[in-house]
């Protein structure tokens, strides 16, 4: 499925179940084959050992997103968000971004729409500051 046919699926008022399924692999995508393919973050190619664990744990936040949006859906048990911010500020605030972007997920809370991109500039501070 092209991206933005994706994008135009998850502005429906209720995604279903396979558009969150193909949103997830669409994260998983950006967050892995990227760097694996030399994508520059901060004008530093991203790689090795670090660069692949940041990837893997901002495609499991992306994945939790989807979870909590499909437990929203199901009227299950959801993540709390204390837990969603404590993922973003340990280096999951990309994938917790993204997943708040495709599954259009507590895109309505103002904490989520102003902490996290704050978060995502302090990471990208720190890390060119440091690295």
């Amino acid at each position: 499925m092209h991206l933005i046919t994706l994008i135009m699926h998850l502005t429906m008022d209720r995604p279903t179940y396979q558009t969150i399924y193909q949103a997830s692999h669409t994260a998983y995508a950006a967050a892995v084959h990227l760097p694996a393919r030399g994508f520059l973050l901060w004008g530093q190619p991203f790689q090795g050992t670090l660069g692949w664990l940041l990837a893997a744990y901002n495609v499991f936040a992306c994945i939790l997103m989807g979870y909590d949006k499909l437990q929203a859906i199901r009227g299950g048990r959801r993540i709390p968000e204390n837990t969603l911010f404590a993922i973003a500020l340990t280096g999951g605030s990309l994938g917790i971004l993204a997943g708040m972007l495709i599954f259009r997920h507590k895109t309505r809370h103002l904490s989520f729409r102003l902490g996290l991109p704050v978060i995502v500039l302090l990471q990208a501070w720190l890390l060119s500051r440091y690295f």
